[in-house]
């Protein structure tokens, strides 16, 4: 996974609606970097054919 930059993460802020300083990004940055890692891990998982845990019921 390539390393998020501060350009980057500031324009998905402004997007949303964020002002953040430069302090503030290199905070965020490490913890958005790993929850990226988690997410590719997440999605390396083989489910194979199983089924999906949740169903939806009509009453």
């Amino acid at each position: 996974m390539d390393r998020l930059d501060a350009d980057t993460i500031r324009a998905l802020a402004r997007r949303h609606g964020f002002e953040w300083t430069d302090d503030e990004i290199a905070a965020l940055r490490p913890l958005a970097e790993a929850s990226l890692a988690l997410l590719a891990r997440l999605r390396a998982v083989d489910l194979g054919a199983a089924d999906p845990a949740v169903q939806f019921r009509m009453f």
